[in-house]
């Protein structure tokens, strides 16, 4: 099976990307605001 993507909507997007960072070893993609909401992507270093 191949994922394209998957949205999370989070109270804490600090929190969120710190854990998906710093534990699971995701890297920053690219970020970009929209309507007042911070939209962050992240994936595998590849």
């Amino acid at each position: 099976m191949k994922v394209g993507y998957v949205a999370l909507y989070v109270n804490d997007p600090v929190g969120s990307l710190s854990f998906w960072t710093d534990r699971v070893g995701l890297v920053l993609k690219s970020f970009q605001e929209a309507g007042g909401f911070k939209v962050n992507q992240v994936g595998f270093s590849k």
